[in-house]
């Protein structure tokens, strides 16, 4: 439901620049993080540069170190972490439609 494989889609492509940063997905479960994990073997992305991490307390410390996030999720009604982020002044991407897209209107 939160598209991790649009988020592992974008952060393959953006890996391609010599300056891109690193790519971090937050939350999760263990299911998530190991379809992931095989993922990020299948498409050789570094794994120096994306960090996968489980559900944490300081979810809202690593956000407001963010230069962005990458909201992959195609539909999500009421996406908390964007409106964390837009709390925090940090930018958001993500598809025009969903409660991403009607929260970043206001």
């Amino acid at each position: 439901r939160k598209a991790t494989d649009v988020f592992l889609d974008v952060v393959g492509t953006v890996l391609d620049h010599p300056a891109a940063p690193v790519a971090a997905w937050l939350g999760g479960t263990e299911g998530t993080a190991g379809w992931a994990e095989a993922r990020i073997c299948v498409a050789s992305l570094p794994r120096d540069r994306v960090v996968l991490r489980p559900t944490a307390p300081d979810a809202l410390a690593a956000l407001a170190g963010a230069a962005i996030l990458l909201a992959p999720a195609r539909e999500d009604p009421f996406p908390l972490a964007v409106l964390e982020a837009a709390s925090l002044d940090v930018s958001v991407l993500a598809f025009d439609g969903g409660g991403a897209a009607e929260a970043l209107r206001c």
